[in-house]
């Protein structure tokens, strides 16, 4: 069983005493629950070189360093973490998701909206094991999908850009989709997205985030006509499930 790391933000103390109680109280088949409470942002920023947070639950109106700039320095290095905004106010929705932002829980944070958002974390996280194979040579290779950012097609030859470096292999386009869960949705002849990896949608260009890569932090890759119309909707579709 996989334990999920919690940091929990917020200058008022009873608030984070609440929300810890509530996750200690949260059962999974797959997940144990481990809090961290700071009632400061600095001292969290202090403790992110040493501790890495699967899930941070944030309040926006934090003194000194709010919510929002807190998200923005746990996003310079970290993409893949969830992060939960918790506030009394309506007003912050539009900036705190252009970082990413999971969920958005205004106050008070009851029981029953907690444990919803963290099932769809534990959802995800469980779709996340699955892997995907390819053969080269006389190997079979496995790669999970969380770790693929995009499939770029090459006449006969895949290349699988991951947050390793790439690959190819052989490989019609029927027959990798068909390997595919519903993460991947394909933009153009060529290249096949992974939506987790997604940061932007801008006109008819997708702008897709690598977060180990020593060479470059994201990739644009062009949206073709042919697949505009039915790419957009599984974006759209995509991002109604996740918030």
């Amino acid at each position: 069983m996989k334990t999920l790391k919690i940091a929990i933000c917020d200058d008022i103390p009873i608030v984070t005493s609440s929300i810890e109680n509530y996750l200690l109280e949260y059962t999974s088949d797959s997940f144990t629950i481990d809090c961290d409470i700071f009632n400061q942002s600095e001292r969290l920023i202090n403790n992110l070189n040493n501790s890495h947070y699967d899930i941070y639950i944030l309040d926006v109106e934090i003194p000194t360093i709010n919510g929002l700039q807190l998200a923005k320095l746990i996003r310079s290095t970290d993409v893949h973490a969830f992060i939960i905004f918790c506030t009394y106010y309506t007003q912050y929705m539009k900036d705190v998701f252009e970082v990413n932002t999971f969920d958005y829980l205004i106050k008070p944070v009851t029981k029953e909206k907690l444990f919803k958002t963290i099932d769809r974390i534990t959802d995800l996280l469980d779709s996340e094991e699955e892997e995907f194979y390819y053969k080269k040579r006389n190997e079979v290779v496995l790669v999970p999908f969380k770790n693929i950012i995009y499939f770029e097609k090459k006449g006969r030859y895949v290349l699988i850009h991951t947050e390793n470096g790439a690959d190819e292999f052989i490989m019609s386009t029927n027959d990798l989709l068909k390997k595919l869960n519903d993460s991947f949705v394909q933009i153009h002849t060529s290249f096949i997205i992974n939506l987790k990896s997604l940061i932007r949608l801008s006109g008819e260009n997708v702008i897709l985030k690598f977060s180990n890569h020593e060479l470059q932090n994201h990739q644009i890759l062009p949206i073709s006509r042919k697949f505009r119309s039915y790419a957009r909707t599984e974006i759209l579709r995509y991002m109604e499930r996740k918030f």
